[in-house]
């Protein structure tokens, strides 16, 4: 891993943990911009000036003897815990397309049905679970706190709406894939 991977894993926890005061995000961004060295030299710089003796969201790093590894293993524990979580106590809405996302490169999301909130709009979910299915079946499966899905069709329902279903009752937003990753959206 160069050192740019590990500059863009840091800002990954400096937007993860920005509220959390155990960490000095200052430090972290000074580090950032000062440390042109070598790999190794710049993981133990980032070690001396910002972990040492720092439990971190109740990880305490060890005095010494870390790698690049114990650090990207913290991380991926971290966010297994987090996925874990999605399931524990709490709510999802799974949604399957077929295979015309990949026609068109765009995703279909309900927000009405008959003049009412439908869909992404009345979902009491806490997650929206975006399937985009192959022929052959499942492809891959898109996760999304229900919030920012709702905050992607509020940014384009007004110019990618298209009717659908029976009658074309329902209306829902056409998201072109690629738009979902905008960094408005996270």
């Amino acid at each position: 891993m160069g050192e740019l991977e590990v500059i863009k894993r840091i800002r990954v926890i400096i937007d993860e943990y920005k509220d959390d005061p155990v960490i000095p995000h200052y430090r972290i961004e000074q580090v950032i911009k000062d440390y042109d060295r070598s790999m190794n030299e710049y993981i133990d710089n980032l070690y001396d000036n910002l972990y040492k003796n720092i439990k971190w969201k109740g990880i305490t790093m060890p005095a010494k003897g870390f790698s690049k590894f114990d650090i990207d293993l913290k991380y991926g524990q971290i966010r297994e815990d987090k996925v874990k979580d999605m399931f524990k106590n709490k709510k999802i809405e799974v949604k399957s397309e077929r295979s015309w996302w990949r026609k068109t490169g765009n995703i279909a999301i309900e927000y009405e049905s008959r003049g009412k909130p439908s869909g992404v709009y009345k979902t009491e979910s806490d997650y929206w679970f975006h399937r985009l299915e192959l022929d052959e079946g499942e492809f891959c499966t898109l996760v999304f706190p229900t919030p920012i899905i709702r905050k992607i069709v509020d940014k384009y329902k007004d110019k990618l709406t298209k009717n659908v279903g029976d009658n074309n009752t329902s209306k829902c937003v056409l998201v072109p894939i690629k738009k979902i990753f905008d960094k408005e959206f996270y």
